[in-house]
């Protein structure tokens, strides 16, 4: 635990860090101020004049950071010691034995968090480099690369790309001239790119979070309003799924506000779709009814669909409905929708998330058939790794509790897992 004695006097202190990056208590206030406010972040001293004030308080030990401070001074002090996580006795909980399996190891989330907020803080510091046409078409391809292996290559090694990429369009960006809105966009992308993958196949809110603040300064930077939006509604999804409710809620207000009002139909259906989730999570049965029924109208209609915007289609609503409809208790209604998903579905990461929620609709009734589905969603995340889907697995087991197909359920996931 941080304390103020920590803070000072100490190899790795934030005193001796900041001297040897040759940085002044100014310097290194405009510098954090200018992270915070890239990132999209509302909070703290306003004026780098008070933050100086605050730094020279922590160097002092008249006072220490607070924890959300953190990944902001690791970001420009990455020698700064690792003193803000309290030794608590190490615990392996059975989602964590899961992911072993796959062998999906978490990067270190403060480390990870760091790195891509660092990226906002030091993109002005970083040796620029002019970017032509040409240049610009091939990092944009490759940005289209990375983002076309997202359903089948391995997490983290996308994400690793995909923050590396980020890395080298913000360094292109301040001599981008007339290209700067491009290259902003297809940084943001990225960077979007590296979120999803912490948050939903990683099971990383933390990183996952701090790159999509990174994406949101880069789509705020390149004017891309749609873009934008869904980068604060998968904000929101963090916050959600994390069981902040009210910083779900305003994420969503900015998502709604930020995104066009007409010629994005699709984009606007998926937001609805974003907000009956989160409000089934919280059991408001009639908002997310609702904000289903507004999906569907806009399903029906034609418009634009951003390249970027390639995780939604009529069969991600239906799965995204049933879904719905299995948070409020409607099971009948659910099994219909996610077998219509499952038909249409292409993903196999969201194919396993879609039998997983089958599993559970026929769990009470159908036990059979829910094995079934089971079976079918452990194959499937056997061949591709995805912490949503099996998130899944304790809501199966405490339906099927206590019935001999329990243990069925067990022993298939030995047999598909290799867990124990």
């Amino acid at each position: 635990m941080v304390t103020s004695a920590t803070i000072r006097g100490m190899p790795g202190g934030l005193r001796e860090t900041r001297t040897a990056a040759g940085l002044t208590q100014m310097q290194l206030a405009e510098r954090l101020l200018a992270a915070i406010r890239a990132a999209g972040e509302d909070w703290g001293p306003t004026r780098a004049e008070n933050l100086q004030g605050q730094i020279a308080r922590w160097e002092t030990g008249r006072s220490a950071p607070s924890a959300r401070w953190w990944p902001y001074l690791r970001a420009l002090l990455p020698d700064l010691a690792d003193r803000d996580t309290p030794l608590v006795e190490s615990k392996m909980t059975r989602r964590d034995f899961l992911a072993g399996a796959f062998a999906i190891t978490a990067l270190s989330a403060s480390a990870a968090t760091a790195r891509s907020l660092g990226l906002v803080a030091s993109s002005a510091l970083a040796p620029t480099r002019t970017l032509g046409s040409a240049e610009l078409a091939d990092f944009q391809d490759r940005v289209r690369s990375a983002a076309k292996r997202y359903a089948s290559g391995i997490p983290q090694w996308i994400e690793a790309e995909a923050v590396n990429l980020l890395a080298e369009g913000m360094s292109c960006l301040p001599n981008a001239g007339a290209r700067r809105a491009d290259v902003a966009v297809a940084t943001a992308w990225a960077g979007l790119l590296a979120g999803r993958l912490a948050f939903f196949d990683r099971g990383d809110p933390a990183t996952g979070d701090a790159h999509l603040a990174t994406a949101a300064a880069l789509a705020q930077n390149g004017g891309d309003a749609p873009l934008l939006a869904a980068v604060f509604a998968h904000r929101a999804f963090v916050a959600g799924f994390g069981g902040d409710s009210r910083g779900a809620a305003a994420w969503l207000r900015r998502s709604d506000v930020t995104a066009p009002r007409r010629g994005q139909p699709l984009l606007r259906s998926w937001l609805h779709c974003t907000r009956a989730e989160l409000a089934a999570r919280v059991g408001e049965r009639d908002t997310a009814a609702k904000e289903i029924r507004s999906a569907a109208d806009g399903m029906s209609r034609a418009g634009d669909v951003p390249e970027w915007f390639d995780w939604y289609d009529e069969s991600r609503f239906e799965s995204f409905a049933g879904s719905v409809a299995l948070s409020v208790g409607k099971h009948t209604q659910a099994i219909d929708r996610l077998a219509v998903a499952l038909e249409g579905i292409t993903s196999v990461k969201q194919q396993a998330v879609v039998a997983f929620d089958l599993a559970l609709a026929y769990g009470n009734d159908a036990p059979e058939l829910a094995i079934e589905h089971a079976i079918e969603a452990l194959t499937l995340v056997r061949e591709r790794q995805y912490l949503t889907a099996l998130d899944r697995l304790p809501a199966l087991e405490g339906a099927l509790a206590g019935t001999s197909w329990a243990k069925e359920l067990r022993r298939r996931e030995r047999e598909l897992l290799a867990a124990g």
